[in-house]
């Protein structure tokens, strides 16, 4: 278990040294002009307009998740995303039953997505890697930007007018693309991100 978790540890590090986190520009109004419509109003709304662009983001998580088919079990999580170039490390621990977890972690580096999850950090429960990987990874990456709206502005990621209140993103990195229509209500909230996956079966991911 120390071992898994000293390695994700270092995987984590040397994401983050993958940035510079300072000279970061301020987002301005021109930055927005060439944005789709709902798109610049989920900005404004969002207040990032007048403040830098992030370099780096993490989040702290808690919840349940689902293990195959044993159930709901919760557990906890940090989750740690670069801007520019678009990666992430997700990080959990989750709680089978008092002293039996499963530790792992899902990621996004250099365009590769993988996933390893193992019970008391020795045994598989969940591992993977491929183009079909590498694509459902980049799509949680850009449906996880409305944790940290300012990286719609990242080269990564075009945008395409839908209509008046949603807009179509596509996110490019390492030679590998996914796309995914953001919707918004009239004050720049957003609202919904729906997406097809890589076997076209639509998915749904809500806010």
């Amino acid at each position: 278990r120390r071992e898994l978790e000293e390695r994700i540890a270092g995987e984590i590090d040397a994401l983050l040294a993958t940035v510079n986190p300072d000279g970061q520009e301020v987002v301005t109004e021109d930055a927005l002009a060439g944005l789709p419509e709902p798109v610049g109003r989920w900005l404004r709304w969002s207040g990032v307009v007048g403040k830098k662009r992030p370099a780096t983001v993490r989040l702290r998580q808690s919840g349940e998740l689902r293990l195959g088919n044993s159930g709901w079990f919760p557990f906890v999580a940090e989750e740690y995303f670069t801007i520019d170039p678009p990666a992430f490390i997700w990080a959990a621990r989750m709680t089978m039953v008092p002293g039996v977890t499963v530790i792992g972690r899902d990621r996004l580096v250099d365009g590769e997505g993988s996933i390893e999850m193992r019970l008391l950090g020795l045994v598989p429960v969940a591992r993977d890697t491929g183009p079909e990987m590498d694509r459902g990874a980049l799509l949680r990456y850009l449906n996880e930007i409305m944790w940290f709206p300012a990286a719609a502005l990242s080269p990564s990621i075009s945008w395409e007018a839908v209509d008046s209140d949603s807009a179509r993103a596509t996110i490019t990195h390492a030679g590998v693309s996914a796309s995914a229509t953001f919707r918004f209500d009239r004050d720049g909230r957003l609202t919904d991100m729906v997406a097809d996956r890589y076997d076209r079966e639509a998915v749904r991911v809500l806010p």
